[in-house]
């Protein structure tokens, strides 16, 4: 998966449109300055970075493909900035997929190679979107948003748990359903030796 771009409209901290790009990136300090909020320390008034948006740069491309989002909020519309109120949009370029999803009003609609494929419903979008990104929303948040409680969260896991989520994320389980189908072909070709060998020994 190799997320190009993302366009952000009146998201969680952002007011108004934001475009971001993400392509041979590697790895990259997100840091922010939160304007609207001072903290006081030893006497001065200090920017605070907490709700400055670094965290929703990393979360709007998991609400745009999956609809969810990795922080706990009372309400669905809460994800629409406070001060817009309305007309929240995300929409994400990734490989040949784009997706856009808004709320306030609210939509989702797909595109695959420039070719609209948007489905009668949110619900049959998002099946369409789920089966060409062929990633579920918790591999592609144990990857992107990695976070010092991701890290925990992953290491209290039992190791059968975590043996599968580094399957999904490499693709590792795709050998194992090939080994099972080779196992298979083995036993059907198994059966038609059998099946000769008792024909051969007839004959003689």
């Amino acid at each position: 998966m190799n997320i190009q771009d993302v366009y952000i409209k009146n998201f969680l901290s952002f007011h108004g449109e934001h475009s971001f790009y993400y392509p041979n990136r590697g790895l990259t300090l997100i840091v922010g300055y939160n304007y609207d909020s001072v903290d006081a320390k030893d006497d001065a008034d200090v920017l605070s970075s907490n709700g400055s948006g670094k965290s929703a740069i990393c979360v709007a491309p998991l609400w745009c493909m999956y609809g969810i989002i990795d922080r706990d909020l009372d309400k669905k519309d809460d994800v629409v900035n406070r001060e817009a109120g309305t007309d929240c949009v995300v929409r994400a370029n990734i490989d040949a997929i784009t997706i856009e999803r808004g709320r306030n009003p609210n939509y989702l609609r797909l595109w695959v190679a420039g070719e609209e494929q948007t489905k009668g419903t949110m619900g049959e979008t998002q099946k369409a979107i789920n089966k060409l990104l062929n990633m579920d929303s918790d591999t592609f948040r144990n990857m992107f948003i990695l976070s010092g409680d991701t890290i925990s969260s992953f290491m209290k896991n039992f190791k059968g748990q975590r043996r599968e989520f580094i399957e999904k994320l490499f693709g590792l389980h795709l050998y194992d359903a090939y080994r099972d189908y080779a196992r298979e072909k083995e036993k059907d070709l198994q059966k038609i030796l059998f099946k000769d060998d008792v024909k051969l020994k007839l004959i003689k």
